[in-house]
């Protein structure tokens, strides 16, 4: 929906009726729209005043993604919309300025306008002004935007599988995953430095360190809970349902599905190698090797020793708090592009994927989904049981960042956005989730733990081989120890279903029947895996009085 119209000098009312209308017409509320109609007048009269004898302002109103836009443009020189200088002398020497030549009107214009600075846009280009009013923000805009970009990449994905194989390929490799590889990487770089700096800054901001050990106690506990329950679901659904017919096993041909050597580097699980895998062996080989368990590790220790340094305790707590903050805003800069990178992500899937191998593995994807389903009700009687809170009104406000969340297909590329709905939208303290958000996302892994309880299981079932009592309870073991020590990277999933199947004697060839859909498989696991990571931070934010329930419980959000 889009409308426009043309105004000269002394035909201000009519620009003013016009936004008027288009707003009501939009259903946008009083208080919004007095806001609105403010703007377009200060931006209408000062686009006039700087125009030529005989020049006009356009104005053009539209609704895109839920946010209500409008444009006015208009012929002249270039000249400062939001001048501080002016604003500056006014408030100084007050409104009785007309025998020192400021323009007292045109100050307060500026007072008003500075007041709306987040909300406008302005530049000169080619000797024409031009302004962007945003009068109405969605809170749903960018969920909107992803959305599109998932549906227009399935589409074109659809569309261009009818191409030639060697073309499809050729556009896959240099546009839609080279643009996802770039995306990927460049917040892979800043993941480490958020992840320390998030901790450090939060363990360093407690005045007393035996809180540390409390929250920390309480947060690693309700980790570990919620893990054990996603593999109980993911073991029950398996037995209810027994997925995977044993005449696939026939058509599996010995592929090589991911790195041996990764494999082989994991297949220690043991509690002691996990237990000396913490301590890094030197300051910098964590951040190369992106081990998330050992930046986490480094950070608390650089936190807490932050307080204990005397003089210079205050100085470093400051260097924390501002590399966080820099290394947040280059994460939300980034965040930006997730719904172009949505689309070329889709569209990669759809080209890589064949029909036969999503068929041929349905029964198990599906299994795999409901118990996703079932580990968010579980979320909900949890938050219920916990916390007293409404669990429609959590799952309400965390909606728009789930799908963010599943466009991403990483739990450690997530750690961002968690952490922002924790603060924006959930009302929780930054000293709860800065370290239970990043910890979340290197050992809560509870989608991880269905997919690999349910398909380790199949793939036993499909080969024939019978898992005992005993199996199954080492199997729990090995998960949870696995995804602990696990990175939260997309596709982290079939190597960890790798390991497990070779502990059990099951044949790894077994994995390649997941290659075809665990791309869309991936996406859910994240999505539940970083949903358990800000429940469970909502739940122990209550428990320690660190959750504002007005602000959680405000409409709006």
């Amino acid at each position: 929906m889009a409308a426009s119209i043309t105004v000269k000098k002394g035909e201000v009312a009519s620009a003013i009726n016009f936004v008027k209308d288009f707003l009501e017409e939009n259903k946008v509320k009083d208080k919004e729209k007095v806001k609105a109609l403010l703007m377009a007048e200060e931006v209408t009269v000062g686009l006039l005043n700087h125009s030529a004898d005989d020049g006009s302002v356009k104005l053009a109103a539209r609704r895109s993604f839920g946010n209500i836009i409008i444009d006015a443009s208009a012929p002249g020189p270039e000249f400062e919309l939001m001048s501080d200088e002016m604003i500056g002398e006014i408030l100084d020497t007050g409104y009785e300025t007309s025998d020192m030549g400021i323009n007292t009107e045109g100050a307060i214009r500026n007072i008003l306008v500075k007041s709306f600075v987040d909300q406008l846009k302005y530049k000169n280009e080619k000797g024409r002004n031009q302004v962007r009013i945003t009068a109405v923000t969605s809170r749903y805009a960018f969920l909107y935007m992803t959305l599109t970009g998932l549906f227009a990449g399935l589409i074109c994905g659809l569309l261009m599988s009818f191409m030639p194989d060697g073309m499809k390929q050729v556009i896959n490799d240099n546009v839609f995953s080279l643009i996802t590889t770039v995306f990927m990487n460049g917040l892979q770089t800043v993941v480490g430095p958020v992840v320390f700096f998030s901790i450090a800054t939060a363990i360093a901001g407690f005045g007393n360190l035996s809180d540390i050990g409390k929250i920390g106690g309480k947060v690693m506990l309700a980790y570990i809970l919620t893990s054990i329950l996603s593999i109980v679901i993911g073991t029950a659904l398996f037995f209810a349902f027994q997925p995977g017919d044993p005449a696939v096993a026939e058509g599996i041909t010995a592929t090589e599905v991911v790195d041996q050597e990764t494999v082989a580097e994991m297949g220690d699980v043991s509690l002691k190698s996990t237990i000396v895998g913490l301590v890094p062996s030197n300051i910098i080989k964590p951040f190369l090797e992106a081990n998330m368990l050992q930046i986490i590790v480094l950070a608390i220790f650089c936190g807490a020793a932050a307080g204990l340094i005397g003089q210079f305790s205050n100085l470093i707590k400051d260097l924390f708090e501002a590399m966080n903050e820099l290394f947040l805003k280059i994460t939300v800069i980034l965040v930006k592009l997730i719904p172009l990178v949505t689309f070329c992500s889709m569209a990669s899937m759809m080209l890589s994927v064949g029909g036969d191998s999503i068929v041929s593995v349905l029964g198990i994807a599906g299994v795999i989904l409901l118990g996703f389903l079932a580990m968010m009700i579980v979320y909900c009687i949890l938050i219920v049981l916990f916390t007293g809170l409404n669990p429609i009104l959590f799952f309400r406000k965390y909606a728009p960042t789930m799908l963010q969340v599943f466009s991403l297909s990483s739990s450690n590329a997530s750690i961002p956005l968690n952490m922002k709905v924790c603060g924006e939208k959930l009302g929780i303290s930054p000293k709860i989730y800065s370290f239970s958000i990043p910890l979340g996302a290197t050992i809560n892994m509870n989608g991880a733990c269905i997919q690999l309880a349910v398909s380790a299981l199949a793939i036993a079932h499909i080969y024939g081989v019978e898992i005992s009592g005993r199996m199954l309870v080492i199997m729990c073991a090995t998960i949870i120890l696995l995804s602990m020590g696990a990175p939260g990277i997309p596709g982290m999933g079939l190597i960890l279903l790798t390991v497990i199947l070779t502990q059990f004697n099951v044949p790894v060839e077994g994995v390649s029947l997941l290659i075809g859909i665990y791309p869309i498989l991936d996406m859910f696991i994240t999505m539940i895996n970083c949903m358990g990571d800000v429940a469970t931070t909502f739940m122990v934010a209550k428990s320690e009085k660190l959750l504002d329930v007005d602000a959680f419980n405000a409409a709006g959000n």
